[in-house]
């Protein structure tokens, strides 16, 4: 039995990632200073039956990430960023000098801590209102900032060799690069733009991204498969022969949507970052093998693809066609296809999903938080509502370190007052407030 279990008292909005800008208040000062105060009464950080804590609550809205190493969230109009590496603490700074010097809000955050950060940002729009600027910038283990792009948002994922990963369909072509570090060629394990399936190929659209120690990389789309008459979800399996010596021992967390804009350069955490956008050639790289999931013929919109090793891929998505409203679909990969996982009854979209390295699946959907053991059956968390009386619940994020390191992303509101909250199965020492 997972050890997380013994504490827990057993009773995960529409579409994927229905979130407000990080920038966006979410409730009048004197609002959310009651809801706080009201959090503050119920016993400090005490989570009463959840094993859920809260470890940081803030009254504007929040980006949060997980990446490789540890997790990080910001916020713009809270001008700060907090990070923590592996089990430690929630460490909470002000956002970097430079960082965005015009009204922007975070998009996310990608890399390995405690060494790169790439961080995406949205700036407010201008002028063209159906153009979103996305700049990207990345900072050292040092803390030195660079402005990497002017407006470019690739999927980016952390992969083997200490390599980050990046993909991009928003100019109509599949694009793939590695930018970390800066390689004057392509390596020979690099994914290739080429793809099995032609027909998929002319109008892909990519919005996870998952890579492995092994070289193996995974990404979720939509794409007209061959044979069918409108777009399917579908995740693309790159499986190249030449894998490092590596074991699979990295968990790949999920990464947000792509962005339809690619004006700027794409880069690399090198002397010349100017070549990323470029094309990529196909000689001799491994094409993609597209898989069309099971029981997707309708359109469904994408939520979280994680991976833990190659036969241990969960990829999770919202199907808008049910009769019944937006309902979770889940799917699991055992290295060879792709099969159904049975979603918990509870008639909601899903919102974020992810894997502990034992196997235990945590779902998020639009107002409640669900754990399944491997093959049993889901178990309903409770959450902390001791904490914010007669508050109604939106989960965001969810994110797993290990076995048993939990974050989730939440959003409370009664009545006028709103507050993002982040919780985690170990609780803090002090409460980090925004």
């Amino acid at each position: 039995m997972n050890k997380l279990l013994l504490p827990v008292l057993v009773t995960l909005a529409c579409g994927c990632g229905n979130k407000k800008p990080d920038g966006a208040e979410l409730a009048s000062s004197g609002a959310a200073s009651s809801l706080r105060s009201a959090s503050s009464a119920a016993h400090s950080t005490s989570a009463g039956s959840s094993p859920l804590h809260v470890v940081l609550e803030s009254k504007a809205a929040l980006a949060f990430a997980g990446v490789a190493g540890g997790v990080w969230m910001g916020s713009m109009a809270a001008g700060r960023t907090a990070q923590a590496l592996g089990a430690a603490e929630l460490e909470s700074v002000p956002i970097p000098e430079g960082l965005a010097p015009e009204p922007a809000h975070f998009v996310g955050a990608y890399g390995r801590l405690p060494h790169s950060l790439w961080i995406s940002l949205e700036l407010e729009a201008k002028g063209d209102k159906n153009h979103a600027v996305t700049p990207l910038y990345r900072v050292d283990a040092k803390g030195k900032l660079q402005r990497i792009a002017e407006d470019w948002r690739p999927l980016l994922s952390t992969w083997s060799k200490n390599r980050i990963l990046a993909m991009s369909t928003s100019s109509s072509r599949l694009k793939v690069k590695v930018v970390e570090p800066h390689m004057k060629d392509p390596p020979p394990d690099l994914p290739g733009p080429k793809l099995d399936d032609a027909s998929c190929a002319k109008d892909l659209k990519l919005f996870g991204l998952a890579a492995l120690p092994s070289s193996q990389v995974f990404a979720a789309g939509l794409c007209t498969v061959s044979g069918s008459a409108s777009p399917r979800y579908v995740i693309i399996r790159w499986a190249p022969e030449a894998r490092s010596s590596a074991p699979d021992q990295t968990v790949t967390k999920p990464q947000p949507s792509a962005s339809a804009s690619t004006t700027g350069t794409a880069a690399a955490a090198g002397p010349d970052p100017t070549d990323a956008g470029t094309e990529t050639h196909d000689d001799g790289l491994t094409p993609g093998t597209v898989f069309a999931l099971p029981g997707t013929a309708g359109r469904l919109s994408h939520c979280s693809l994680w991976a833990n090793a190659a036969n241990d891929v969960l990829a999770v998505a919202t199907d808008s066609s049910a009769k019944k409203g937006p309902l979770a679909r889940l799917f699991h990969f055992n290295g060879k296809e792709w099969a159904i996982v049975e979603p918990p009854l509870d008639q909601d979209p899903a919102q974020s999903a992810a894997e502990t390295t034992d196997g235990a699946i945590w779902l998020g959907t639009a107002h409640s938080l669900w754990m399944r053991l491997l093959a049993g059956d889901w178990l309903k968390i409770d959450l902390p509502t001791d904490r914010y009386p007669d508050a109604t619940w939106e989960l965001l994020d969810v994110f797993t370190q290990g076995s048993d390191d939990v974050w989730v992303h939440a959003r409370v509101t009664a009545k006028a007052s709103t507050l993002d909250v982040v919780l985690r199965t170990k609780a803090a020492r002090e409460l980090v407030r925004w």
